[in-house]
């Protein structure tokens, strides 16, 4: 989802690069996608850490969110003063569109995906495994044997509190062997 964050904001600095180089007469709406492609370019790099990545991505669909709006809102400014026969920038509104169009399509894309990890992390908080019906019991290693799941351990579901002895056990550090000079 960084990734995507990353190319959708490179996307929009290009956007407002093209209509720069497009005319010699510099409108300020050719700056617009500019101003939101460096924030959303900025979370997507943000968003490359793991645990900031949640944080980075919301606000990177919050900025799209943003930009949609300002895209739409342009888009109806423009149809008032096209209707009252006034001035219309041709390039201005094909960046506008443009941008809306990405922003629209970024905030989707950041929804499904949100959407997406919510489920997994329920499913997994849910009791783990549906298909296979796995336990922590199956997955904890014995100290004494170093064989997963041997039975050492009462079965219990994943969610399910750990006991005392069990959360001891798992949260020993490895044993370090160190090599001497004989």
């Amino acid at each position: 989802m960084a990734r995507v964050g990353i190319v959708f904001g490179l996307l929009l600095c290009g956007l407002s690069a093209l209509g720069m180089a497009a005319t010699v007469v510099k409108d300020p709406v050719q700056f617009v996608p500019l101003m939101l492609g460096i924030p959303i370019l900025f979370c997507g790099v943000v968003a490359l850490n793991p645990h900031r990545r949640k944080i980075a991505m919301n606000l990177a669909a919050v900025i799209g969110s943003v930009g949609t709006v300002i895209g739409l809102l342009q888009a109806i400014v423009w149809g008032v003063r096209w209707s009252d026969a006034g001035p219309v920038s041709e390039i201005g509104g094909k960046i506008i569109a443009a941008m809306t169009w990405l922003c629209a399509t970024f905030v989707v894309i950041c929804v499904i995906a949100l959407v997406r990890d919510r489920r997994r992390r329920n499913s997994t908080h849910d009791g783990g495994d549906k298909k296979s019906g796995s336990t922590v019991a199956n997955r904890l290693v014995s100290p004494a044997t170093g064989l997963p799941g041997d039975g050492s351990h009462e079965a219990r579901k994943i969610g399910e509190p750990a006991t005392a002895l069990e959360h001891h056990e798992m949260n020993q550090p490895e044993p370090v062997f160190s090599r001497g000079r004989s």
